[in-house]
């Protein structure tokens, strides 16, 4: 019997598209954004597509969903600590959509793109059975190279922004209070041009979890991580029990990256003057994932959320 896509699961269907559109001129390796050199100059580019019936909860107005669909793009330009230049948004509807929605869904991509400091460029519209965007970005690195997955080294210090769980709270309890603060993030655009022109040396935005995008980057980098739970970041909303399960829930879009420790303090003083927390919750050392919470070790699974997987 053929394998189909829940067999394989997200990131190695993901792997297979790569190997067999791999090109001499472009990087379209397991980053947040493929990479392509431009007169010495570095633009990122990706793609997102989010559908009503596995991306939007009961209760997410037009311009919200305009807002995540804009936000989950931009921040895949914010992890490669790129200037987003533009947002191309196409999007697929039932023939009996009124006006107003699609009107309020550009609004809230507007607002989005607004608050990234880039703009709205282009799009397309098509008819179909069910509500999909498709949101597409350019952004620019002018001097340096774009934070990857790969550029971390043994000894440099695993870090995120902000706050984790802030999405495991919808995902928990399911009130419909918590929709708007799960899908209304903040792209971390401005951090990861701090970042980026600090010197960190490798990054990812916490969509499949915290747990999950570790491994990411300690395959990508070929190191290992330790991590210390105790001093993570976690939403206060968050019971005991559930700050574990938050590890392994996408949806964060905060950004998890890592700077030599030399410049560790420098990173978290420049975030927090840009009016964002952050944290140091790690090093890269030794093989594999470990985590340390009350003074025990164990390994970290590498678990999180992936399409097409049960």
């Amino acid at each position: 019997m053929a394998k189909t896509l829940r067999d394989a699961g997200e990131q190695a269907v993901v792997r297979r598209l790569v190997a067999l559109s791999e090109s001499s001129r472009a990087t379209p390796v397991m980053d947040d954004c493929a990479v392509i050199r431009a007169g010495g100059k570095h633009l990122v580019l990706t793609t997102d597509i989010l559908a009503a019936s596995t991306h939007f909860p009961e209760g997410a107005g037009p311009e919200l969903i305009g807002w995540h669909s804009a936000a989950v793009t931009f921040s895949d330009v914010a992890a490669m600590g790129a200037r987003p230049l533009g947002l191309l948004l196409a999007l697929s509807m039932p023939h009996d959509t009124e006006v107003k929605i699609v009107e309020g869904v550009m609004r809230g991509a507007k607002l989005c793109a607004d608050s990234c400091g880039s703009h709205i460029v282009g799009g397309d519209t098509k008819e179909g059975k069910e509500f999909v965007a498709c949101t597409s970005a350019l952004g620019i690195v002018e001097s340096g190279r774009p934070l990857m997955r790969s550029g971390c080294r043994k000894g440099d210090m695993l870090c995120h922004t902000g706050k984790i769980g802030r999405a495991a709270l919808w995902q928990l309890r399911g009130k419909r209070s918590l929709v708007e603060p799960m899908l209304r993030f903040q792209p971390r655009v401005g951090e990861g041009m701090a970042l980026q022109a600090l010197g960190a040396t490798s990054c990812i935005d916490l969509s499949d979890g915290l747990a999950l995008s570790t491994h990411y980057l300690a395959e990508a980098s070929g190191v290992g991580f330790g991590i210390d739970l105790d001093v993570m970041g976690f939403h206060e909303g968050l019971r005991r029990g559930e700050k574990e399960k938050a590890l392994y829930l996408g949806g964060d879009y905060e950004l998890l990256f890592t700077v030599p420790r030399a410049k560790a303090h420098a990173a978290i003083e420049e975030l927090m003057a840009l009016g964002t927390e952050a944290h140091v919750i790690g090093e890269a050392k030794g093989k594999g994932v470990m985590a340390e919470a009350e003074g025990k070790a164990r390994k970290l699974p590498k678990d999180g959320y992936e399409h097409f997987k049960s």
